[in-house]
């Protein structure tokens, strides 16, 4: 369902964001383990409709507070976790801009392809009425 051009461009994507982070001297990882399997997370959900989705996390959550200690014993503050938040949000931005007619073009071709060939094994569904409950259920949405 992910296109190889969304995959490169989330490639292009980080790399602009390694650009900043290099300059400021951050560390980073890129291409860690995360599924794709859940599609109403904030990075699936729009990916899987043609956007491009990236996860952007770092340490601290609920509990990091005004700094965190990391798994290394390094201290993280929220300044920090702000600058880095800040920095790759203005990188992202600034790489879609220069990228802006690729994007959208890639972004019409995914639903003109999807229109035309279908994408995936299915092309239809059928809704019986096993579960009367659920199909008026559904219905009520349209």
């Amino acid at each position: 369902m992910i296109t190889p051009w969304q995959r490169e461009f989330q490639v292009t994507i980080g790399k602009n964001h390694a650009r900043y982070f290099d300059a400021n001297g951050w560390l980073y990882f890129t291409k860690e383990v995360f599924d794709l399997f859940y599609p109403s997370y904030g990075d699936t959900y729009p990916t899987y409709n043609g956007a491009i989705g990236m996860t952007y996390e770092q340490a601290g959550h609920s509990m990091g507070g005004l700094a965190v200690v990391t798994n290394d014993g390094d201290t993280l503050s929220l300044k920090d976790r702000i600058a880095h938040h800040f920095t790759t949000s203005m990188s992202t931005v600034e790489i879609a801009s220069k990228n802006a007619a690729k994007l959208i073009g890639e972004f019409k071709k995914y639903f003109d392809d999807a229109n035309a060939n279908g994408i995936g094994e299915y092309k239809t569904y059928v809704i019986t009425e096993n579960n009367e409950g659920k199909r008026k259920a559904l219905q009520s949405f349209f």
